[in-house]
């Protein structure tokens, strides 16, 4: 029933949990929506687009990162198998 669906999760965060630093282990959504999607679920791929740092980073920066990033993952996300 789910051959080949795919998953794009769009996530916002006031922080930035993707440093490598003591507020990694504090970004658990991914890892709880991927193993609902995948294991339960059936779908074939999980991505991720991130809109991080809304409460710190000034908007034009916040914008042109996700924007960056939505252009790498779309591609993968549209990629034949």
């Amino acid at each position: 029933m789910t051959d080949d669906y795919r998953v794009l999760l769009l996530q916002a965060s006031g922080s930035i949990f993707t440093n490598h630093d003591r507020y990694t282990p504090l970004e658990f959504s991914h890892y709880y929506l991927k193993e609902i999607f995948q294991n339960l679920m059936g779908f074939h791929q999980f991505h991720i687009v991130r809109a991080q740092g809304t409460a710190i980073l000034e908007q034009d920066a916040i914008l042109q990162s996700a924007s960056d990033d939505m252009t790498k993952t779309l591609e993968k996300f549209y990629a034949p198998n």
